[in-house]
């Protein structure tokens, strides 16, 4: 009979816990509501990420993009161009919808923090439904005639991510000069990492074998790869070979400077 209270004293304990934890996980109450845009015409498709909201707006007889602040309680332009722009999506301080300026749906972007407008696609054909996190911007594309996703890397210090795979990716043009930037970088590095690692050779220093031999040998590939890659005109997957040559490079110049 004791037990048969203790279990049922448990239970209840249980019971209570259980309510409490899926109100706090499922029943989050509305404190207030609050109008962000009210005006005349038709808002739709809002996108939120941190304290700025963005939508689309027909207020001046087109879809435009639109953003309000609600740390400053400030709303902003993001486009008002004369063509129709829809679907924007918004991570950090990055903005991206689809745009149909060039007589097909294209994907463009905007930098909030230098209030900078750019191109992502150039394709002839569609391309819808644009996605961001981080630094990778992800769409559907109609480029071969049925729906493919593709994906494009942006040059952003907000937030940085890498294709493991770079292919299909589009290789826009911002990419080029980043690209060039990084296999020059890794070169120099590696010239001078490879002057390091032949004088532990001729000295039999045992950091030759443990920091040098296997990592350049790695690093050569990788290079390989990067400039492979930008002769073809695929400066995304350059970018990210090149990237893996700096850091295994850094990885071998901390392996015999510690």
């Amino acid at each position: 009979m004791e037990k048969m209270e203790k279990m049922k004293k448990s239970m209840m304990i249980l019971t209570v816990f259980m309510v409490i934890l899926m109100t706090s996980v499922f029943g989050a109450s509305v404190v207030s509501e609050i109008p962000l845009c009210t005006d005349a015409n038709d808002q739709r498709n809002p996108a939120i990420f941190g304290d700025v909201v963005v939508w689309m707006n027909r207020r001046n007889g087109n879809w435009d993009i639109y953003g309000f602040n609600l740390s400053t309680s400030t709303e902003f332009q993001i486009i008002t161009s004369g063509s129709e722009q829809f679907a924007p999506a918004i991570y950090g301080n990055t903005v991206v919808w689809r745009d149909d300026r060039n007589g097909n749906y294209d994907i463009y972007g905007y930098d909030l923090s230098t209030s900078e407008e750019f191109q992502i696609t150039t394709d002839g054909r569609n391309q819808r439904a644009p996605a961001i996190y981080c630094n990778v911007v992800v769409w559907r594309d109609q480029r071969n005639r049925n729906d493919d996703i593709y994906g494009a890397l942006l040059d952003t210090n907000f937030c940085r991510m890498s294709f493991y795979t770079p292919a299909p990716v589009d290789t826009i043009n911002p990419m080029k000069p980043l690209a060039e930037h990084r296999i020059s970088q890794a070169q120099s590095l590696l010239e001078e990492i490879q002057k390091t690692c032949e004088e532990f050779k001729e000295e039999n220093d045992p950091l030759y074998n443990s920091c040098c031999i296997d990592g350049l040998d790695e690093v050569k590939e990788f290079l390989e790869l990067a400039e492979k890659f930008y002769a073809s005109g695929n400066y995304v997957a350059a970018n990210y070979w090149s990237l893996r040559a700096l850091e295994l490079l850094q990885a071998i110049q901390e392996c015999y400077t510690q």
